[in-house]
């Protein structure tokens, strides 16, 4: 009976992949790959770490998970591990090693990004509408422009002409000029 080592290798080389690849699409390093693929177990963390591992790969190579399992816990059974050396993981726990992101946080996340986008939006509008009057309310009046004379009181040299003897409009000295 072929061990999990050579199961692994000929579903990889059925799906037409090489280490690389593979390694590549169940995000593990390649020397897992040829560890795993050789049986070396102690180049190789912990069961359920190697657990994980044989899951991913029947999963990508189109392997019976079912029967990658029993063949690992064979072959680490070969080797003198107990059962309870072998950490047993549930098998709907929403984890996925190198797979896709879960539907559910794909959902959760274009939400934050709607709402976010409404806040952005919202603050957008509100500062055209009103962002005038805030930065006057806040910094004073616009620079260059006095106020009126608190008095009402025509001061010399404000550009108004009084009335005086060669006094006219058209004389660029009446205006301060």
């Amino acid at each position: 009976m072929a061990g999990i080592g050579e199961m692994l290798r000929r579903g990889r080389e059925a799906a037409g992949l090489g280490r690389e690849e593979l390694a590549r699409t169940i995000r593990i390093s390649v020397s897992t790959v040829v560890s795993l693929e050789e049986e070396r177990w102690d180049d190789l963390p912990r069961p359920v770490f190697v657990r994980g591992f044989v899951s991913s790969w029947a999963r990508a190579v189109g392997i019976d998970e079912g029967a990658a399992r029993d063949a690992l816990l064979r072959s680490l059974g070969e080797r003198g591990a107990t059962p309870s050396q072998i950490p047993v993981v549930p098998e709907d726990t929403g984890i996925t090693v190198g797979g896709r992101m879960p539907r559910r946080s794909m959902q959760l996340r274009g939400f934050h990004l709607v709402a976010a986008a409404v806040v952005v939006i919202g603050l957008a509008v509100v500062l055209f509408l009103f962002g005038g009057e805030l930065y006057h309310a806040v910094t004073g009046p616009a620079a260059g422009v006095s106020a009126p004379a608190p008095s009402g009181d025509v001061l010399p040299g404000d550009g108004v002409c009084e009335p005086e003897p060669g006094c006219s409009l058209a004389d660029p000295e009446a205006f301060g000029g």
